[in-house]
């Protein structure tokens, strides 16, 4: 939204939820320069959604945040779209050093379990292989920076953020203490694919 709303930047939002979705549009009605989506993001659709709202092939930035999903969606996005930032959802609650995916398919809907997502050696894996550079993981842990590395290439830039952190959800809010992530639930409602 601070991108939206304070820096006047264009942008589409995607929401699957029917009330989330009408609070944006209620929010961007009388904003041209905001598109808004209604539907679910899947590995499937994600580049026909892309192509629906005519965005261009590079444009500035693309944030992904499904609840665990975003891997594949990720994955599946084309080359021919080429943002120059991603911020991705990650779990940082998953074992560090280790790439692990949750299988493609699977809903995100609440309560998760400590299994969902990926962990943060997965996605800088995948990032590096589209040609990104796995910038920061933000305080909750959430989160992964990612830039293009072609726009880095010749910088004077020695990067100092953080790959390797815990989890912290509690500092995200809505959907995103432990109690409501993970009460009530087993790793075995999620399955884990591990990557080499």
């Amino acid at each position: 939204r601070f991108l939206a709303e304070i820096l006047g930047w264009s942008g589409v939002f995607v929401e699957a939820d029917g009330d989330d979705f009408a609070a944006l549009e209620r929010r961007y009605c009388e904003t041209p320069r905001i598109q808004t989506l209604k539907s679910y993001v899947t590995p499937e659709n994600i580049v026909g959604l892309l192509n629906q709202t005519g965005v261009e092939s590079e444009f500035d930035l693309l944030s992904i945040d499904v609840d665990g999903q975003d891997f594949h969606l990720w994955h599946a996005l084309a080359s021919s779209f080429r943002p120059k930032i991603v911020v991705v959802e990650i779990n940082s609650a998953l074992r560090h050093g280790v790439r692990v995916v949750e299988r493609v398919g699977i809903d995100g809907s609440f309560p998760l379990t400590e299994t969902w997502g990926a962990s943060i050696a997965a996605m800088s894996g995948l990032a590096e292989q589209k040609g990104y550079v796995p910038i920061h993981v933000e305080q909750a842990g959430a989160n992964l920076f990612c830039v293009r590395e072609d726009l880095l290439r010749g910088l004077p830039l020695k990067l100092i953020g953080v790959l390797d952190r815990s989890a912290n959800f509690g500092l995200r809010g809505k959907n995103h203490s432990r109690r409501v992530l993970f009460e009530g639930t087993s790793a075995e409602n999620r399955e884990q694919t591990f990557l080499t």
